[in-house]
Order: structure tokens, then sequence, then C-alpha cells
């Protein structure tokens, strides 16, 4: 007998103890070396559904063309496609983007359109810059079907469906947009405005806006509907319509057809600026008009119908403004330097600046205008401390 044994038969507890922590020892590796086994077997198995999943998706083949069903053009207007992606309304604020969209959509639910949808059908909205309760009677004065109507409204936990907000977030929420559309049957959506309804806010990264348009341009296809989104143009005019899209360029990459807004001498009028499917340059013009609504003595703006008008031409338009903005701003840089120089000589009271102005062929409303814009150096404009009499005079003068 060792040493060891001599010592743990003096003492049988810790024999015991010995005993058990060896057996627990023992069964602790048995049962690590079954979840290893085991953790194994599901990683494989879990890699093998993954390899698979794979192959699945990236199959990849040769399909000989004459496969595939060949795609007629579909208008639902002379300048609107229907179901071959989406089309921009693009122009200024106020000059009849969403008046012309709402006039389609009402069309639309009535089955009155000029293409290739005459029975009525349904319109989905996605409203960012109009309330629903200001759109509603517009629709209704159009003589819209309202039941055909639908507004997209995401609702929070606690909200009526009526004090939801209508913005989707493109295109993480596309999934929820197209069933929306298959749900209801929908052949034309419309975004006003297209850009509140991104994912991410820049829109002047290519990598924010592509992905949108060709989310849209595909449930187009998918659904054979319409698609408007309302645009605005930037500040740069000087490139004509196409090239006045705000934002980044992938706007119009991506869309399939540009419509451009402009004012007229006349009235108003829009232009298919950018087109795969049409030849030329089709413009229309229209008017806007006041139009009583369920409410008495209330009216809303909606639009005439659209008339052709060949001889339109927004592009021209565009320019022509850029042009008629830049002599306006050279004049008004002109007015300001002729009075930086009078007033070098000193202040003066704005009677005599006015009658100088004059002799030089400047308003009063172009000195004014010129006083309020001067910023280096700022003209001031105090009141004439040696005037006593009934009023007040004042001084325009360059800092001290």
């Amino acid at each position: 007998m060792s040493a060891i044994d001599e010592v743990l038969a003096k003492h049988p507890d810790t024999r015991q103890r010995m005993e058990r922590q060896s057996l627990k020892q023992a069964a602790l590796a048995d049962g690590s070396a079954s979840n290893s086994k085991r953790v194994a077997d599901q990683s494989g198995q879990i890699t093998s559904m993954q390899t698979v999943k794979v192959a699945a998706s990236n199959r990849v083949e040769a399909i000989r063309l004459d496969s595939f069903d060949v795609i007629e053009l579909h208008m639902l207007e002379p300048w609107l496609i229907l179901g071959m992606g989406t089309t921009l309304y693009c122009g200024d604020n106020g000059i009849g983007k969403s008046a012309a969209a709402l006039w389609t959509a009402a069309r639309v639910t009535r089955g009155a359109c000029w293409g290739e949808l005459h029975e009525p059908a349904n319109v989905l909205l996605l409203l960012t810059e109009d309330a629903a309760g200001i759109v509603r009677p517009k629709l209704e004065a159009l003589g819209a079907d309202m039941s055909r109507v639908y507004v997209v409204v995401c609702i929070q936990p606690g909200e009526a469906p009526t004090d939801g907000t209508t913005y989707l977030r493109l295109p993480k929420q596309g999934g929820e947009l197209a069933k929306l559309v298959k749900a209801n049957g929908i052949r034309l959506v419309i975004l006003d405005a297209l850009a509140d309804c991104f994912e991410h806010p820049d829109t002047n990264k290519a990598e924010n806006v592509a992905p949108v348009l060709t989310l849209l341009n595909r449930l187009s296809s998918k659904y054979g509907m319409a698609v408007i989104g309302i645009h605005h143009t930037n500040k740069n005019l000087m490139g004509g319509a196409k090239n006045a899209v705000r934002g980044s360029k992938a706007f119009t990459d991506k869309a399939r057809q540009v419509v451009s807004f402009a004012k007229t001498d006349e009235g108003y009028g829009f232009q298919v600026t950018k087109t795969n499917f049409a030849e030329g340059k089709p413009a229309w013009r229209y008017t806007l008009e006041s139009a009583p609504t369920s409410t008495p003595g209330k009216s809303v703006g909606i639009i005439t119908t659209p008339v052709s008008d060949n001889d339109l031409d927004v592009d021209r338009i565009m320019r022509q403004s850029a042009n008629l903005e830049d002599e306006q701003h050279s004049m008004d840089r002109e007015v300001l330097d002729w009075l930086i120089e009078y007033l070098r000589e000193g202040p003066a009271k704005f009677s005599d600046i006015l009658a100088a102005a004059k002799k030089e062929g400047y308003s009063i409303a172009q000195l004014r205008n010129a006083q309020q814009r001067s910023s280096n150096p700022h003209i001031e404009s105090i009141a004439d401390p040696t005037h006593s009499g009934r009023g007040q005079r004042r001084i325009w003068q360059l800092p001290q």
C-alpha cells in the first residue's frame, strides 16, 4: 500500500470526496466531447443548407432571346407610361405638378384615361407635403371615385389610422409598398414629394437615389402600373429642363421618363424632356382654375384639361428665365455699385440720393433693394439728427 493509500485509509471522507470529483470531471469531459460533436454536426448541416441555398440562387444559364415575350409600349396618358417604369414630374413650386398628377388620378378611378386603362382602377398616394385632408377635396372636385383612392399611412402603436404619417422609407420599406400595391389592385402610384420618401435624405448622392428609382421601376413593371414621382428643379436652369432636376443625376438616369413643367406667357405647360418611348419632345399647355368643394364658400385649385402644343419648348423657357435672372442680378449689382460710389463722398439724405438715382434711370425700389442687400460694406440707414419737423427723414451712409 502506497503512502497516499495509507493516508486515505485513515481518512475515508477525503477518499469519497476525491472519487466524486474524479467522476464529475470524467462526466464533464464526456459531455464536452458530446456537445462538440453536436455543435459540429449542426454547423455542418447549416453550412450544407447555406451551400445549397447559394447554389440555387446563383444558378446562371444562357437563355435564348426569343424565349422572352416582346414587351409592347403601354401608355396611360399621351405623356405617361403604364407598367414601363417611373415618370418624374419635375418643375418649380406652384406650377401644377401635383395638380396634373391628381387630374390623372381622378381619371384612373373613373376609367377615363386616354391610354389602355379604360376600366376604373385604384390609386395609391404617398403624401409628404400636403395632408390627406387637403388632397381629398381636390380629387372630389375633379370627380374622382373616392372609394378607389388610397393613402399610405404608417401607424405607430396607439395611433388611429388617420393620425399616422404618410412617410415610407425607400428602398428599405419597398416590401411593404409592394404588398399594398398587390393587396389593393393599384394601377397608379403618386409619390408627392418623391425625395421625401427616401431612406437616406442626401439626394445628391447616386447611391441613395438609384436604388429607389430601380425599386419603383421594378414595381411598375411587375404590377403593370404607372408611377409618378413629384420632384423639384434646382436653381441652375442654364442647362435646360432635363439638367434642372434637383439632386443626383441618377434621378434622370434611372427614371424612365422626365416630364418638365414651366410657367408660360399664356399660363402653364409641360413637356416630355426625357423618354425612350416617344419621338421628339411632345408638349401640352394648361391653366390653373378654382373649383368649388362640398364645403359652401370653399374652393380648390385644379388644372384644366391639357391641350397639345407643338410650339411649347420648356427647355427654351427655362434657359430664357435663367438669362433674365442673370440680367436682373447684373442690374442689381450695377445699382449697388453706383450707390456705394455715391456715398463715398459722405452721408446723404435719402431724398437727395433718390433724385440723383432717377437721373441715372434707377427706381426707388431698386435703391431700397440695393441698400437691403448691401453687406461689404453695409449701407446704414439712420434717422437724420438735424431734422426737427414732422415725420422722419433718413440719412444713408457707409460705415464710419
